[in-house]
């Protein structure tokens, strides 16, 4: 009598599968399906943390370039330039850009304007450079005007002593108003 073969080198005993055998198949599907689940699990995890860290490496590296072509206003501004809106007694209302606000708008809208009070002092300088008439230098003529000839609809540039980037209020020591 032969001693039974189990099926581990493909023979069989009397025509089925050993139960040795038998097991040890079914222990290397189980362990095939293991082995397949985690590596699909593994590539998914892998796959979504890569997604995840390359955003995070993108959007670094965008902020950088946009830094770079856009870069931020100064944390200190002493100069405002925009559009005369209305002259009060001693207050210029002002419509300017936001300073905050500037970057390019993606969906093509014009930057946030905002409107600033300009309070003149007694010795507050009022300038008209006149763009048209120009010196024998070749410079714009520029002359003093009084808080009385202010126009509205004129664009104009005022400076203070503070930091006026955020205030909505201030005083201001000299006005620049330019005429085309």
């Amino acid at each position: 009598m032969t001693p039974p073969f189990h099926g581990i080198a493909g023979f069989f005993v009397s025509g089925s599968e050993c139960p040795v055998c038998y097991n040890i198949c079914m222990n290397k599907k189980t362990l095939t399906i293991l082995i397949v689940v985690v590596l699909v699990f593994g590539a998914a995890l892998g796959f979504f943390l890569g997604m995840r860290t390359g955003k995070n490496s993108a959007d670094d590296n965008l902020e950088k370039v946009v830094g770079l072509i856009f870069p931020k206003p100064a944390e200190e501004i002493f100069a405002l330039t925009g559009k005369l809106l209305a002259v009060n007694g001693a207050t210029l209302s002002i419509e300017v850009r936001d300073p905050n606000d500037y970057l390019p708008h993606v969906d093509g809208s014009e930057p946030a304007k905002e409107t600033r009070y300009a309070s003149l002092l007694t010795d507050t300088k009022i300038t008209l450079i006149d763009i048209g008439k120009l010196d024998t230098s070749g410079n714009p003529e520029k002359s003093n005007i009084k808080a009385n000839d202010l126009q509205t609809g004129s664009t104009v540039t005022v400076r203070s002593n503070a930091n006026i980037k955020d205030a909505k209020k201030f005083d201001v020591t000299e006005v620049e108003v330019v005429k085309y």
